[in-house]
């Protein structure tokens, strides 16, 4: 489930026939449609290539398996192997399987969620080098961002990855004739609300006195966990904290005005033809 201001939110479903799964992915943006955008043109493509990966990975241990039995023992690992494991640094699942049948295993498993986990990060690390980049231009990114719920079905396995509070649930159903199914929630949900969440963001900011401020983080955000939002996660992105410029200042700007913030800061905001508010903030001359 996902909700947010209209043209915000992305969901994306990818039937694989060649590879034998289904992926669905959910993107709940905020401040913005910038962040649920580049997941959807990304995410799914970052899973794959880090799946791939993980298939070469089992592969080559099943063969370099087969060599060391056929030659008593000893195993040279070859440039394929060597490339291989090159490439598979970030990811490191730990998998020791002794044949195919193995592939269903509990390491296999764990295997495939740090592929999920891995492409997120990548994805957020690209997200945030594009924000960088379009600071000047775009200074409110920095404040967009993305709640995230993907779902990997693969053979009888069931994957599920999210950030924030979008929530997979799972309807099951008994023997009992007429019986109404019963949801089951398969993921947490990462806000204030959260007990854990809520002591996790004290533990976290042990150096700041008010990391929580009137039921918000930072008197932000109500959740504890999202894609982007680099404002709350780095310190070159804090434009408002600089500037004195808050989201809600930068949208309430009335079209055409030109309003200046300290001694180097103008913000303009314009409409486009298709209505969508924009924001430039320059150095004032």
């Amino acid at each position: 489930m996902a909700g947010g201001a209209a043209g915000e939110d992305r969901v994306q479903a990818v039937c694989s026939e060649e590879n034998g799964w289904l992926f669905c992915g959910v993107y709940d943006g905020f401040n913005g449609r910038d962040a649920a955008d580049f997941l959807a043109g990304t995410l799914y493509e970052n899973i794959g290539y880090n799946l791939f990966l993980l298939e070469c990975k089992i592969n080559q241990q099943i063969n370099e398996k087969n060599v060391q039995h056929s030659s008593g023992g000893r195993t040279t690992k070859s440039k394929l192997s060597l490339d291989i494991e090159s490439l598979d640094n970030k990811l490191k699942p730990n998998l020791s399987l002794n044949s195919t049948e193995e592939c269903s295993t509990e390491s296999f498993r764990l295997g495939v969620l740090n592929c999920l986990t891995s492409a997120l990060v990548q994805a957020e690390n690209d997200f945030m080098y594009r924000v960088e980049q379009e600071m000047d231009d775009r200074p409110d990114l920095v404040s967009v961002g993305s709640c995230v719920l993907t779902v990997l079905l693969h053979g009888m396995d069931l994957y599920v990855m999210n950030l924030g509070d979008s929530r997979a649930v799972l309807a099951t159903s008994s023997l009992i004739k007429d019986d109404p199914p019963r949801p089951i929630q398969l993921t947490e949900t990462h806000t204030l609300d959260t007990e854990e969440e809520y002591r996790r963001i004290l533990a976290d900011h042990p150096d700041d006195p008010s990391p929580v401020t009137g039921g918000r983080v930072k008197g932000k955000l109500k959740l504890t966990r999202a894609f982007g939002v680099g404002y709350l996660k780095k310190v070159m992105f804090n434009f408002f904290r600089q500037t004195g410029l808050t989201t809600e200042e930068l949208m309430n700007i009335p079209v055409g005005r030109r309003r200046k913030y300290h001694d180097d800061v103008t913000v303009i905001v314009i409409i486009l033809g298709n209505k969508q508010r924009t924001s430039t903030a320059s150095t004032s001359i």
